[in-house]
């Protein structure tokens, strides 16, 4: 259970944690570095089980986990792990540009085999953010729990902070192009 805190020590605190994560950014963290301090931090403001990073693999048209911090439940993906773009929350926020927060899992919207895997392994409910950078959506970020309805309206706008600040940032960084940091780290 997480600690009561007022709603201007919340609103302070997230800030904060804007901050944190923009420091992290540009410090030239690995993508695997980068998601651990993320997940870390998000996990002082809401429960969640796991968080991914995922980018669309040109090559072979699916999704790509680039990044994981606690394997999904039943160790259903792991890092290198390919999931579909259809019937998945990434796939959705991918195809929408939107975030995509369910309470619970619905097998009608996401029919991917690897979604009825994680639901049968736990997970009850996520987030997916689309990473934009230059009008180009070239991935997401991703939070889980075994919990249904573990997220707020407020989770799912701190994460679309975040991973605007991951997806504009990076492209503006030291690397070679945005696309090159996702697919080499």
């Amino acid at each position: 259970m997480l600690p009561q805190i007022s709603q201007a020590d919340l609103s302070s605190e997230r800030l904060r944690l804007l901050l944190d994560i923009n420091n992290a950014i540009v410090s030239n963290l690995t993508l695997k570095e980068l998601l651990l301090a993320v997940s870390g931090w998000l996990r002082q403001f809401f429960p969640i089980d796991f968080a991914s990073m995922v980018i669309k693999d040109e090559e072979t048209g699916m999704l790509r986990v680039h990044a994981l911090d606690s394997p999904a439940p039943g160790g259903v993906l792991g890092e290198g792990s390919l999931l579909p773009l259809e019937g998945t929350p990434p796939g959705i926020a991918i195809a929408t540009r939107q975030t995509v927060k369910r309470d619970r899992i619905d097998f009608d919207e996401f029919h991917s085999s690897t979604m009825r895997e994680a639901y049968k392994a736990g997970l009850r409910c996520g987030m997916s953010v689309p990473l934009i950078s230059r009008d180009q959506v070239l991935g997401t970020i991703n939070v889980g729990s075994l919990s249904e309805c573990a997220f707020t309206d407020e989770d799912a706008e701190l994460l679309e902070q975040i991973a605007m600040r991951c997806a504009v940032t990076r492209g503006r960084g030291t690397c070679a192009s945005w696309k090159t940091f996702w697919s080499v780290r």
